[in-house]
């Protein structure tokens, strides 16, 4: 572990690290409706009441990295979407992988900005991190997000060279409602769906922070509300959508391998053993680590932080 750089910056929660968004992005001028409900600072209120040990992580402070905010990779009229990246200060001798972030909050809350200290971390340690914005179930429904995030990486791929990062070499990693759409874009690259009429080879790995791979699978039966309003209604009106959303039904044997990072609720590992099984049956890597004591959107925390970054850090290693 000791070959990993994570020099950690860590303030309490109850400094404020991220209040409640505002109706209008900061980034651009066009309205759009906004779930504000997931935030650090909420989650950080939450939990502190049952681990009064837990502490804020904000990674490694800009001096260290260089970092470009809010850069445009797609327009929808006046509504503009944006990447946040974040790379080496000291470019390596080859351009750097790229990791591919996407923020949780059940399909309809949360920013880019929740997986800052990841970037951070990921930068400092060699990578060209990309946090990404993408369109949530308030404003629009499935599939336009995925949609978003499928252009991203897109855009990604083909500009990534003026950052300094290998757009041939893209792991895409999430948190919780993040991690199942991560799931969602590596298992599905070779694949066509009705919005997506063509297939690629950029992504070369899938990182799964505490996230379900099924809406359909017996153990995602608590996937409710929030999982409709993102898929346009309930299981039983509209189970195309909840079955063509998932990614264990695309799993084959050119699915990129894939690690798990998840806590001690089997709630937000729906399908896992599942896809597991059958990356076993191909030959796939996969990796499970698993924290006995860990709550969701542990990975804002310390005492998870570390053990997940090192984790993290392994598995690309080992992959790249």
């Amino acid at each position: 572990m000791e070959k990993y750089h994570i020099h950690l910056r860590t303030v309490l929660a109850f400094v404020g690290l991220i209040g409640l968004l505002p109706a209008v992005s900061s980034a651009q001028s066009a309205t759009y409706p906004v779930d504000s409900t997931y935030t650090v600072k909420g989650s950080y209120e939450k939990m502190v009441q049952y681990r009064p040990d837990i502490v804020t992580a904000l990674g490694v402070v800009d001096e260290y990295i260089n970092t470009t905010p809010d850069v445009v990779y797609k327009s929808i009229g006046e509504r503009k979407l944006h990447l946040d990246i974040y790379g080496p200060r000291t470019p390596g001798k080859k351009p750097a992988p790229i990791i591919f972030m996407i923020h949780g909050g059940g399909w309809s809350s949360g920013t880019k900005s929740h997986m800052d200290a990841m970037a951070r971390d990921l930068a400092f340690n060699g990578y060209l991190a990309v946090a990404v914005e993408y369109r949530l179930s308030p404003e629009i429904q499935y599939p336009a997000g995925i949609e978003d995030l499928q252009d991203a990486v897109q855009w990604i791929a083909e500009n990534g060279a003026r950052y300094g990062g290998d757009g041939k070499k893209i792991v895409v990693l999430g948190a919780s409602a993040g991690a199942h759409l991560a799931s969602f874009l590596g298992t599905t690259e070779n694949d066509l769906l009705p919005y997506k009429q063509q297939k690629s080879r950029y992504i070369k790995g899938i990182v799964n922070i505490d996230g379900i791979v099924s809406f359909i699978h017996p153990e995602a039966s608590q996937e409710g509300k929030s999982a409709g309003r993102w898929l346009g209604g309930g299981r039983d009106t509209h189970w195309h959508n909840w079955t063509e959303a998932s990614p264990l039904e695309y799993v084959d044997k050119k699915s990129p391998p894939i690690l798990f990072v998840n806590g001690a609720y089997p709630r937000f590992h729906a399908g896992r053993d599942s896809l597991v099984a059958r990356y076993q049956d191909y030959g796939t890597y996969y990796h499970i680590f698993e924290f006995s004591d860990a709550p969701h959107t542990f990975w804002f925390f310390y005492p998870w932080y570390n053990p997940m970054m090192y984790k993290i850090l392994d598995f690309l290693d080992h992959i790249l």
